[in-house]
């Protein structure tokens, strides 16, 4: 997601099943991994509006794609 803080603050979200936490300018996101397909669905619908809160915010587009 995009994100409001330069680098956002992940620190806070910490269940075990956070494999990989994305560091790069401006955005926020991670990847959950689990035995269980239900777990993993369990934790999205967690922090879904949590990350919402603490992290999301939007762009207009640009006229040509960029990194």
């Amino acid at each position: 997601s995009l994100a409001k803080q330069e680098y956002p603050d992940l620190s806070t979200y910490e269940d075990s099943e956070i494999f990989w936490k994305l560091n790069k300018a401006y955005h926020a996101g991670f990847v959950f991994r689990s035995k269980y397909y239900n777990v993993v669905g369990d934790l999205l619908e967690k922090y879904t509006e949590r990350f919402y809160q603490d992290f999301f915010t939007s762009a207009p587009m640009k006229d040509r794609p960029s990194d």
